[in-house]
């Protein structure tokens, strides 16, 4: 067939694009463990397509672009946050990260998403202006201590808040010698002071 004639025959009408599952099906995984050497097993095997299966439904579900792609530490976080905690050290582990980090950043995932864990992990100076509401706003609220700030963190006693690149606020507390995510963000930095 010559090119010209290729080019404007009728092509059949692609099939209608098939509805997406209510739920994330289970992946297929071979019932063999790899090369013990590999240091892997087919229970990885399984949790590594069975993580990878849920991500494809969920961009099926919210489309490619709700979420841009993650970095290792953001997708270390996002499987550790929906991991068994007595997991999370293995996982750690094999990353080559330290447990301690991972769990807080996995908690930090599960309170508050991407952004909650890169308030977990940095430190920024932001402009003064949503510094001195939130700081406002902290010596209304009655708590014991005068609001301190360094850079993107404000501490008043036991309750931190710390300002986002994303320019929302996430309420910390003391943990022990440091600091956890206690809930989602907001814009507002009376709404995490005050958490419904």
């Amino acid at each position: 067939m010559d090119p010209k004639r290729a080019y404007t025959r009728r092509i059949a009408a692609l099939p209608p694009r098939l509805a997406v599952p209510g739920t994330v099906g289970p992946p297929a995984v071979l019932d063999v463990d790899p090369p013990h050497r590999t240091g892997w097993s087919s229970d990885t095997f399984a949790e590594l397509a069975a993580d990878a299966a849920a991500r494809a439904w969920e961009l099926l579900v919210m489309g490619p672009e709700r979420e841009a792609e993650l970095s290792f530490e953001e997708d270390l976080a996002r499987r550790a946050a929906a991991s068994e905690p007595h997991l999370i050290a293995e996982l750690a582990e094999a990353a080559g990260v330290a447990s301690r980090d991972l769990a807080l950043w996995a908690q930090a995932w599960r309170e508050a998403g991407r952004g909650g864990m890169a308030v977990v992990r940095e430190a920024w100076r932001p402009a003064q202006a949503p510094l001195a509401q939130a700081k406002a706003d902290l010596a209304e609220s009655g708590l014991p201590g005068e609001p301190k700030t360094w850079r993107n963190r404000i501490t008043q006693g036991d309750l931190q808040l710390r300002y986002g690149r994303d320019e929302r606020w996430y309420r910390f507390v003391r943990d022990g010698e440091g600091w956890r995510v206690d809930g989602p963000s907001s814009a507002r930095p009376a709404d995490v002071i005050y958490p419904p």
